[in-house]
């Protein structure tokens, strides 16, 4: 049976990390939890993806989560996260993983531009692709649609023309720009029928997906958040110190500078991005 819990928590940053949660909701089987966050514009990008991307594999490496859900900007790592964590399971936990994309030509264009330069610049994995044991009829294989290596096999589908053969038994599904998935004709939500493709596992899976939000009431991202811990990004006040979430609320329009909700002081965009990894 399953049993939801709520729980409020503020994980202020320790040894190093600077991702906090603030009323965390946990939706659990068991101890199984799903983990989703948020990330606000605004911040210094570099920072913010290195630390936000370290706090989102870890999660990925807890064995009591099974679905990851970060709602955010655009051009913030999202699949840059998606990258490490496939070269992970290449490399260090080998199995059947599932990448879905809006379109065939986004999926081929970030195979292209990302996944082959990650493959090509790490021994490790160039000598792993392509040496996956496959069903005798399809070999070894080492393509734009999919890679066997050892252990396993990746396969990368666009989600506005993929078949039900496509969405193969995995046991990790990353879903990449879920609110840009078209509902397939005569075949259902492409989110849906991909997130099927694990229950074979039963509770050893992970479901990753990663999302700018589009329409209030229609997100996909937002509806899988809001049924998760709900985690924000936090960032230190310049001045005080204290950590908080920025919002639209505290922005002064006149000179853009946020205020602070400790301290109540106003700092210009520099200011709050110096904070960025700090305290």
């Amino acid at each position: 049976m399953m049993q939801v819990r709520s729980v409020t928590s503020d994980m202020r940053p320790r040894s190093g990390k600077r991702f906090t949660r603030s009323h965390s909701s946990r939706l659990a089987i068991g101890q199984l939890r799903i983990v989703s966050l948020l990330e606000p514009s605004g911040v210094d990008t570099i920072r913010f993806v290195a630390l936000i991307n370290g706090a989102i594999q870890d999660s990925f490496n807890d064995p009591e989560v099974r679905e990851i859900t970060w709602q955010s900007a655009e051009r913030v790592g999202k699949s840059t996260v998606g990258a490490n964590i496939l070269g992970y399971v290449i490399d260090r936990e080998p199995c059947d993983l599932l990448w879905v994309m809006p379109s065939r030509e986004a999926m081929a264009d970030f195979l292209k531009d990302e996944i082959e330069p990650m493959v090509r610049a790490n021994p490790s994995l160039e000598k792993k692709i392509g040496q996956g044991r496959q069903p005798r009829q399809l070999g070894r294989t080492n393509n734009t649609r999919r890679k066997s290596f050892l252990g396993g096999t990746a396969t990368f589908v666009g989600g506005a023309s993929a078949s039900p053969s496509a969405f193969r038994t995995v046991r990790v599904v990353i879903l990449d720009e879920i609110d840009k998935l078209r509902v397939l004709p005569g075949e259902g939500d492409a989110d849906s029928l991909a997130s099927k493709r694990v229950s074979t596992y039963g509770t050893d899976f992970k479901i990753l997906r990663f999302s700018k939000p589009t329409l209030e009431g229609t997100s996909r991202i937002n509806r899988h958040f809001l049924r998760g811990s709900r985690a924000y990004y936090h960032i230190t006040c310049p001045s005080c110190g204290e950590f908080q979430e920025l919002g639209w609320a505290l922005l002064r329009f006149d000179d853009l500078c946020p205020r602070c909700t400790s301290c109540d002081g106003f700092f210009d965009q520099d200011s709050w991005q110096g904070s960025v990894g700090t305290g």
